[in-house]
């Protein structure tokens, strides 16, 4: 049993499957299930079980999982603390974005590159709040993350990399697709359609501050989905207008009062940040 199959185990449990943990750790898929194999194979005990919807643990894996998670959480520690008092670069750095967000980093990628040609990025993509838990866990080295504009930005430091407007989005043949704005109390009468790809918090936040009551009337993850049945005139929507990029023949109206989504590049919470994810946020900043 060594650290490399502890830490694959780990990465697999984690981000939910051989694909994303092959990215987390700069593997190949195949690579990652025979390092598994073989720590099952060195403990004679079954660890995780394939299933449709991705892999679980079994009752054995159970037991271990919390074990291995420690250890290399530990490991990775002493790692931190060394290359932060050395100020040393890392050789791989693992970036993380839901999809509307992701578009804003090739830019920053490029730049970063450029400053560190050695050092590898590895952009891995979920949700928002899978973002959220991999930055806590510390899966990933820096992440993006959303908060309104009056919100107070969670997480610690960070660069702000983007404000995206808030939009209503009808099917242009709607009664209100020619008004120049829209309130939330102007949605209530139609069906609201809602992606589950992370956006629920901010929009709970602005029904709540507008005194209305969201009431998803359907849940879709896809937002291309989610954009396909407010074209079949099934409901309306409110989405951030990154996310209508490439989108054709809806209407997609300011809400007002105005609202954004803030979007904002963070370091994991580590302490101190190391140099490595310093040269990036500081990429990012100079980008703006």
């Amino acid at each position: 049993m060594n650290l490399a199959q502890l830490r694959a185990l780990v990465a697999v449990v984690d981000t939910g499957g051989f694909t994303r943990a092959a990215a987390t750790l700069g593997l190949t898929q195949s690579g990652v299930s025979h390092v598994v194999a073989s720590l099952e194979r060195e403990l004679q005990l079954p660890l995780l079980s394939r299933t449709r919807d991705g892999v679980r643990l079994t009752a054995h894996g159970r037991q271990i999982i919390g074990h291995a998670r420690e250890v290399v959480q530990r490991t990775e520690r002493i790692t931190e603390i060394a290359v932060a008092a050395t100020d040393q670069h890392r050789r791989r750095l693992r970036l993380a974005a839901f999809p509307s967000a992701a578009q804003l980093l090739p830019a920053v990628i490029a730049a970063f590159a450029q400053q560190l040609p050695d050092v590898t990025v590895v952009l891995l993509e979920g949700s928002d709040s899978e973002v959220r838990a991999w930055l806590d866990d510390k899966l990933v080295d820096a992440g993006v993350i959303a908060h309104l504009d009056d919100d107070t930005a969670p997480g610690s430091g960070g660069v702000v990399l983007h404000r995206d407007r808030m939009l209503a989005v009808v099917d242009p043949d709607h009664p209100l697709a020619g008004q120049p704005t829209l309130t939330l109390a102007d949605l209530a009468d139609d069906p609201f359609l809602m992606s589950d790809n992370g956006c629920e918090p901010l929009l709970r936040r602005m029904y709540d501050a507008a005194g209305q009551p969201l009431r998803p009337h359907r849940r879709v993850r896809d937002m291309a989905t989610l954009l396909a049945l407010v074209r079949e005139q099934l409901g309306v929507t409110v989405v951030p207008e990154l996310s209508l990029t490439g989108a054709q023949a809806l209407a997609a109206i300011p809400i007002s009062p105005p609202a954004h989504r803030v979007l904002r590049l963070v370091p994991a919470d580590t302490d101190p940040v190391d140099a490595t994810v310093r040269a990036l946020l500081d990429v990012a900043e100079s980008g703006r």
